[in-house]
């Protein structure tokens, strides 16, 4: 089965706003194209950031921004605090990864109560115990614990991250149809779900009467 491959951070704001409509296109593919997420590391090892007020600023920026294009709600007291918070999106990711590995079926499902946490929650989703209470609804806090401190966790996350920069994929979310042959461009930034549908019919129309156009 084709796929359609999900390049995303759970700490991207434009990946939070683009989530009511990436729900609805998994409503409109499912049982047709398979839905894989992979995780693009936003901010991570030396592009963490500490929460200056600077960059706080910035941040309010484009959540305004997001709000104003995708009408998704953010709390912005989130970004008053002072407790010395570092803005590293590797934790939440690992945790993406981990459901992804543990209960793939659910993996959607805890990227998006993990964003609706942050954005409108004002939960710290760098901190393990903070991912593991979200998880909970989904997997046993301890085996979560367990997982999340695996060798075998942080190295698949890493090669999501490496994954993402090969295919060079530098902004998120993005979209890319996969044939299993060929990697085709699907959508990078915010985007529409009907918009998303009519290329993917565009996409497979073209596979099936000229197949060699498309490059890998």
């Amino acid at each position: 089965m084709n796929k359609l491959i999900y390049i995303a951070d759970p700490m991207c704001s434009w990946c939070f706003g683009f989530a009511p409509e990436l729900a609805k296109l998994q409503a409109a593919v499912a049982g047709k194209l398979q839905l894989e997420l992979v995780m693009g590391g936003l901010r991570t090892g030396a592009d963490a950031q500490a929460l200056t007020p600077e960059f706080a600023q910035e941040l309010a920026h484009h959540w305004q921004k997001v709000t104003a294009t995708t009408e998704q709600s953010f709390n912005h007291d989130f970004l008053n605090q002072t407790n010395g918070f570092i803005y590293d999106t590797e934790p939440a990711c690992r945790a993406v990864t981990l459901m992804g590995e543990a209960k793939p079926e659910h993996q959607l499902a805890y990227l998006f109560a993990l964003q609706q946490g942050f954005y409108q929650q004002k939960l710290d989703i760098t901190q393990p115990q903070v991912l593991a209470d979200i998880a909970n609804e989904w997997l046993d806090q301890s085996f979560f614990a367990d997982l999340f401190d695996s060798e075998a966790i942080i190295e698949a996350t890493k090669q999501d991250f490496e994954m993402s920069r090969m295919w060079q994929v530098f902004s998120y979310p993005t979209l890319v149809y996969s044939t299993g042959e060929r990697m085709i461009m699907l959508s990078q930034g915010y985007a529409k779900c009907d918009a998303i549908l009519e290329g993917i019919a565009n996409i497979e129309a073209q596979l099936t009467q000229q197949p060699d156009d498309f490059e890998q």
